[in-house]
């Protein structure tokens, strides 16, 4: 299992990606009630996961916006609830 100091050092090698993932969120159109912007700032999310190798889980929404989150790393436990339909 990762440790906090190996987790900590890993970000504060990130430092520009974060910036440059931050810039990009910033200039999508996600208000609240904006499906598709936030779905697109998810997808940002996503991507920058998934290239850091980070598995990431997604739940994707008909009426509310898709979520995605990390796996729990080193299990076989999912990182969100199931999605119950309402």
């Amino acid at each position: 299992m990762t440790s906090e100091t190996d987790i900590t050092a890993w970000l504060a090698t990130q430092h520009d990606a974060m910036v440059a993932m931050l810039r990009e969120m910033v200039d999508i159109d996600s208000g609240s009630y904006n499906k598709p912007g936030i779905d697109a700032v998810g997808a940002v999310v996503q991507r920058f996961m998934q290239a850091q190798g980070i598995p990431v889980e997604v739940a994707r929404q008909q009426n509310t916006a898709t979520a995605c989150a990390p796996r729990c790393l080193g299990t076989d436990r999912p990182a969100m609830p199931a999605a119950t339909s309402s």
